[in-house]
């Protein structure tokens, strides 16, 4: 639409529209007329609205007021009702002052209610709350009869006193009497065959029956919540079996002891003690068993049932019947208003609906072309911007809105696949495509809080592969790999549909077991994960034998929190690895105390090892035939300059956790070699020192280089080195062992295997292995000549070992005894505290010094 200027004289400015020819000025009019009405009918409406309500809004603030002090009751009696159980379940002082408190609250919340100005003596609403104080009143006394019932336990478990007084002291006779004939009074020689037979059959079957009565009274009190129905019904079905037959045991006996000759005292007086006894446990069974089966087996319960539980439930409904009246109150005032609001609506449709009529033939053809299509296209992005689910965009309206919907829809998919790779990648593993540790921890917080409504249990287990570094060190990254993706799809195979199984990084998985009921459950999970691990993976031609170490930690026994459970689970895994690797930990409070123990031992260390706190001793080894020492071994010690000196057996594992074990072990081979060349200077005849070799520096690539290059250096002979290592170390760590093994002895270092006999296959050791000395574990030593067992093994090992040209050295030799032995069976080489303690190395030069067989003043 144009307007045309009105013709103007020649030579004069063209005349202008007047205002109200425009679409300008025709708005601005209509706005002026509009707001006008709107303000008159906006004034009117508002003083008939000041009439009407303001004489409901005092109502309803009273009415508000008296339902916050009802919605106080009813949530004090449900808290009250909450005690009660707490209370029953563990009668403590806590849950009683406790108990009592919530009583006091809630009859101060009652007399609260009668002051409210809502609540007027002649109401109905004051009827109801006078019934409640009489029923609050009775369950303040039913609760303390319930405090007195549960004072002692045989006031409200009447079978107890008799347990105790009666049928106790009758078992205790029985089985005194028993022992008494079986163990001490009669010699097994004195008894045939039958009467053994007969009194151990008496033995067993009243254990037995014993074991029935108690799983019995167990199941009766609820002990065993999850055992079938049907158990007592068993239970008293076996008793009566066991019965049958310890009567029919008595009878045989008496039968046998008569049958025999004459018996003797002893025999006669435990069949009389046994007659006495037994029918006297059996009537106070019999005792018992009818309290079990009357309802007056627990008062307490009695009491909840019969008193408790329907004064609580009748408060409830009272209360109920409060809400009822106030809802019913709020109800007529909520009509008056609504009729209100109704009436003014229509005034304000009436006049709304004639001004936008107005306004919208106006506005009609612009709306149509142009606003509504782009207010609907804003709509629907906004819309899907807050969360909503998509919806098609509007392409009504003209070829530029078409454009512009069609632009938009392209955006739109486009953020929906990039958003959706980003929430992909954000919650899982590159990798494995399992949940991260973001997911996880997502389904660890849902698990839990869905155990806590079900009551069920959640395990979280933490599984670790043992040595996959060595796998990744050897064969390289890419095998590796691809071994994790194996793994993981195993795990998700042989994992329940409702779990999770997650990569949290490395060569570590977690697994979130959900739905549980008891602790065998999570134990059983785990075992089967640990078995579908360790089967073979073929990986490029690779046949892989993977094991791994499992932690486990269960909500609610174990941690209630989800960042505790897995601090809980991860504690139990590295316990598990330290234990060995290849098992299954199921955390305990103790082996938190041990790592904060282990981290503060470990931050001791590395102190030590800075400010040079650790030094090394020697024993001898001595040559049985020359009697002249002809080597030392090499030991580390710790002198803390606080506190005791501390045992290797606690440090040196702390050593190699925490990897200090590579620079101790390089520290230890620069001084003994500097110390045996100090030796050879003195004139001392040493051919070697040995050095143990960790099973941690197997794994070890670098360190054990750094040695290699300390014994070509050329300032020790390798020739004078003797490596222990120990048979648990070559059975762990066998390839590496292999390995490194053969470069030592390449350099001409001898090897030594420590602790013979007791790790595994120890002869395939022997066989597989550049094995020069064999050293006899300190166990086998200790109880020979006397202990023929150990004298036999011994005396193989010294004789095997000569047959295989293998030298032996006897360790923890400390009697004459001991070494005549050694000496008789040709055994070459000894050590022990006979011939020296591990001592310094000024004590022991000046022991080389002074004799030629070394022996200890003390023992230690």
């Amino acid at each position: 639409m144009t307007f045309r200027a009105k013709k103007s004289a020649p030579g004069s400015e063209p005349v202008r529209p007047e205002i109200w020819h425009t679409i300008r000025g025709r708005l601005l009019l209509v706005t002026v007329v509009v707001s006008a009405l709107l303000l008159i009918f906006a004034l009117m409406v508002r003083v008939h609205v000041q009439r009407t309500s303001q004489r409901h809004i005092d109502h309803i603030q009273l009415r508000s007021s008296a339902s916050h002090l009802l919605t106080s009751l009813a949530l004090g009696t449900r808290e009250l009702e909450n005690r009660i159980q707490r209370y029953v379940i563990h009668p403590c002082d806590d849950h009683r002052d406790a108990l009592v408190r919530g009583l006091e609250m809630e009859k101060e919340r009652l007399e609260a209610m009668r002051g409210a100005e809502l609540v007027s003596p002649t109401t109905y609403l004051a009827a109801v709350l006078d019934e409640m104080e009489v029923e609050i009143a009775a369950l303040d006394g039913a609760i303390h009869r319930l405090f007195q019932i549960r004072s002692e336990v045989e006031s409200w478990f009447p079978a107890m006193k008799i347990m105790r007084s009666e049928m106790f002291p009758a078992k205790n006779d029985f089985d005194t009497a028993l022992s008494a004939v079986l163990d001490e009074a009669v010699p097994s020689a004195a008894l045939s065959p039958p009467l053994q037979e007969v009194l151990l059959r008496l033995r067993h079957n009243f254990g037995r029956l014993v074991s029935e009565f108690r799983l019995h009274v167990a199941d009766r009190s609820g002990i065993f919540s999850n055992r079938p129905a049907s158990g007592p019904t068993n239970q008293t079905e076996n008793i009566a079996i066991y019965h049958a037959a310890i009567l029919h045991d008595l009878q045989r006996l008496e039968e046998l002891a008569s049958r025999g000759g004459e018996p003797s005292f002893e025999l006669l007086t435990t069949i009389e003690q046994l007659r006495a006894a037994y029918p006297r446990w059996w009537n106070h069974y019999m005792e018992v068993k009818t309290i079990l089966d009357s309802d007056q087996w627990r008062r307490d319960l009695l009491l909840l049932e019969r008193q408790i539980d329907p004064l609580l439930t009748s408060i409830q409904q009272r209360l109920s019947v409060l809400q009822l009246a106030l809802d019913n109150t709020s109800g007529r005032d909520i009509t008056t208003l609504s009729t209100l609001s109704r009436q003014l609506s229509d005034l304000s449709v009436i006049f709304v609906v004639a001004v936008v009529a107005l306004l919208l033939l106006a506005l009609a053809a612009f709306h149509r072309t142009l606003l509504k299509p782009m207010t609907r296209i804003t709509q629907a992005l906004l819309a899907e911007a807050k969360g909503a689910p998509p919806e098609p965009i509007p392409d009504s309206g003209g070829a530029e809105i078409r454009d512009l919907a069609e632009a938009f829809q392209q955006m739109r998919e486009q953020v929906h696949i990039r958003q959706s790779r980003l929430d992909y990648m954000a919650h899982h593993d590159s990798l494995t495509g399992l949940p991260n540790r973001i997911l996880f921890r997502d389904r660890l917080v849902h698990g839990i809080m869905m155990a806590e409504r079900s009551r069920q249990i959640v395990g979280l287990i933490f599984l670790d592969l043992d040595r996959f570094k060595q796998i990744n060190d050897t064969l390289g990254h890419d095998i590796g790999d691809q071994l994790l993706q194996e793994l993981g799809r195993r795990l998700e195979h042989y994992c329940r549909g409702g779990d999770t199984v997650a990569r949290l990084g490395g060569d570590e998985f977690a697994i979130v077991v959900e739905a549980l009921t008891s602790r065998e459950q999570v134990r059983t999970i785990a075992e089967k994960l640990q078995g579908c691990l360790e089967k073979e993976v073929e990986v490029e031609g690779h046949l892989l034998n993977v094991t791994a170490s499992l932690g486990v930690a269960i909500y609610p026994t174990d941690q209630q929190t989800p960042d505790d459970l897995i601090k809980a689970a991860d504690t139990a895994m590295y316990s598990a690895k330290n234990a060995g690797g290849n098992r299954i930990e199921f955390y305990s409070r103790e082996m938190t105390a041990r790592v904060v123990e282990h981290m503060e031992m470990e931050k001791l260390l590395r102190r030590a090892v800075r400010e040079g706190e650790l030094t090394i001793h020697y024993q001898p080894i001595i040559d049985l035939q020359s009697r002249r020492i002809v080597a030392v071994e090499s030991l580390l010690r710790w002198h803390h300059p606080d506190r005791e000196d501390i045992s290797p057996a606690r440090f040196v594992p702390v050593l190699e956790e925490g990897r200090l074990i590579g620079t101790v072990t390089q520290w230890m081979l620069q001084v003994i070699s500097g110390q045996f060349r100090d030796f050879r200077r003195q004139g001392f005849l040493l051919d070697h020192i040995t050095l143990n070799l960790s099973g941690r520096l197997l794994q070890e690539r670098g360190v054990i280089d750094d040695l290699m290059g300390e014994l070509r250096s050329g300032r020790f002979d390798p020739h004078t080195l003797i490596i222990e290592i120990t048979e648990d170390t070559l059975t762990r760590h066998f390839d590496e062992a292999s390995e490194i093994l053969s470069r030592l002895k390449e350099l001409g270092v001898r090897i030594a295997l420590d602790d013979f006999g007791t790790g595994q296959s120890s002869l395939n050791h022997l066989r597989k292995f550049p094995i020069d000395i064999l050293k006899v574990d300190r166990e086998f030593v200790r109880d020979i000549p006397d202990d023929r067992y150990d004298s036999e093994l011994v005396a193989a090992m010294i004789a095997m070992a000569e047959k295989l040209g293998i030298e032996v050295v006897a360790e923890g030799v400390e009697t004459e005894e001991q070494l005549a032995f050694l000496e008789r069976h040709h055994c070459r080489y000894a050590q022990g505290y006979l011939f020296g303690c591990p001592q310094s190395e000024e004590e022991l030069a000046r022991s080389m010094s002074e004799e030629s067989t070394f022996r200890c003043a003390t023992m230690h």
